[in-house]
């Protein structure tokens, strides 16, 4: 792989790759563009969006993990889709830019 394209397999502050991305990333099935598109059904099925109705958006925003945005089960806006779909693709070794 070419050298400027592997800087877009580095995880960043919100876009780690933990054990339990890794195991998710693991049962969507596909490969390359497959992948992607389930990746995107996943997304969909799993993160509501808008949040509960108790959260402060701006106390939350732009602050958590993809991680934590799974864990969680919502999102605040696209930002948080965009975190957990740049972490499951390059778990993937998809490159990917936020």
């Amino acid at each position: 792989m070419k050298k400027e394209i592997k800087k877009y397999l580095n995880s960043g502050k919100q876009t780690g790759i933990t054990k339990k991305i890794d195991q998710l990333s693991e049962l969507i099935k596909g490969e390359g563009l497959d992948y992607i598109l389930n990746v995107l059904e996943w997304l969909n099925r799993n993160i509501k969006y808008p949040q509960p109705e108790e959260i402060e958006k701006n106390d939350i925003f732009r602050k958590r993990t993809a991680d934590k945005i799974i864990s969680d089960g919502y999102a605040t806006g696209c930002t948080d889709f965009a975190l957990v779909f740049v972490a499951f693709t390059r778990a993937k070794r998809i490159p990917t830019t936020y």
